[in-house]
């Protein structure tokens, strides 16, 4: 015996693409499909408190599959290549370290409109971001592609952008 294998999850509907990738789709206790997709680096669940709530990867695998997308569309989409998620899916946050020293001079406006000229030092910065995975602009990537591509000629290459509004790609909207 070479090896022996421990099963790790019993599930309705499992989909993996590249490593740490993959979906389950399984009824949850009221019995409607949920997906739930691991993707390394990228925040997946449902979250939610007292002021908002936040759908997430998930749940807009969900609303997807309400709207009559199948299991294998949303796997393709979501575990494909080239797929860059907004922030207002994944609410990522990068960081920016300033440069010892470094100092900003500009004109700044407010919410209100007001401005005013601004000489400061510059501090860290947290903004927004988004993230894109499976980057065939990645030699390793690239490489990756080819070989998906010749299991499975479906597998979607082209760039395109998931947002909590729908998918773009360079060719105009998706049907969502």
């Amino acid at each position: 015996e070479i090896g022996h294998y421990v099963p790790e999850f019993q599930t309705d509907r499992f989909c993996a693409s590249w490593n740490k990738a993959y979906c389950t789709h399984e009824r949850d206790k009221d019995g409607k499909r949920r997906f739930s997709f691991t993707l390394a680096g990228i925040p997946t669940r449902r979250r939610e408190n007292k002021v908002s709530s936040f759908i997430g990867l998930n749940g807009l695998a969900d609303r997807l599959y309400g709207l009559g997308w199948s299991f294998d569309d949303v796997c393709n989409l979501f575990l494909g290549y080239n797929t860059t998620f907004a922030n207002d899916v994944i609410r990522l946050n990068a960081r920016r370290f300033p440069e010892w020293g470094e100092t900003m001079f500009e004109r700044v406006t407010d919410y209100r409109g007001n401005a005013a000229l601004v000489a400061e030092p510059c501090a860290l910065a947290l903004y927004p971001m988004s993230k894109t995975v499976n980057d065939t602009s990645s030699a390793e990537n690239a490489v990756n592609m080819r070989y998906a591509l010749k299991n499975n000629g479906n597998v979607n290459v082209m760039r395109k952008l998931v947002t909590s509004r729908g998918v773009l790609n360079m060719e105009g909207v998706f049907n969502v």
